[in-house]
């Protein structure tokens, strides 16, 4: 015979049960949407910038070092259909130096420009990148003195 046994009857076990599985869920729920938000807004920026920058293109067909005015300067030829407004030129130098300067220059779409810039040594790679399409890229091994 039992006496003063205590328990929980089946049917506030399964209530509990039910409600530790909801909140669960929940949890779960608002992690998901909180990451295929973030997930969908990353996905459509750079949707966005693929649409708008797949017309670019740019190409160095020049550089050339002056070492008595410590001077760059970088024949840039814009070969896409898409005018393209400042840059971010990289500098690497023999010595293992490197520099990065943004240049307000705009290349309209289909002609060239040169850009100039400072060089602390004489450069071994030079390489130029579109300020608002960062896929649109290009580099140069060779800049012999001017």
């Amino acid at each position: 015979m039992r006496i003063g046994n205590k328990g929980v009857s089946p049917l506030i076990a399964t209530i509990l049960l039910l409600l530790v599985a909801m909140g669960i869920g929940a949890l779960v729920w608002g992690f998901m949407q909180e990451y295929t938000t973030e997930q969908t807004s990353t996905a459509q920026a750079t949707a966005s910038e693929l649409a708008t920058c797949s017309e670019g293109g740019i190409k160095i067909t020049s550089c050339t070092y002056t070492a008595s005015l410590q001077r760059v300067r970088i024949k840039v030829e814009n070969t896409g259909k898409r005018d393209l407004n400042s840059f971010w030129v990289n500098v690497q130098y023999t010595d293992g130096n490197a520099t990065q300067v943004k240049t307000d220059r705009n290349v309209l779409a289909g002609s060239f420009d040169y850009i100039d810039g400072n060089a602390q040594s004489t450069p071994s790679k030079v390489k130029i990148q579109s300020v608002q399409c960062s896929s649109i890229k290009d580099s140069v091994t060779s800049c012999p003195a001017g």
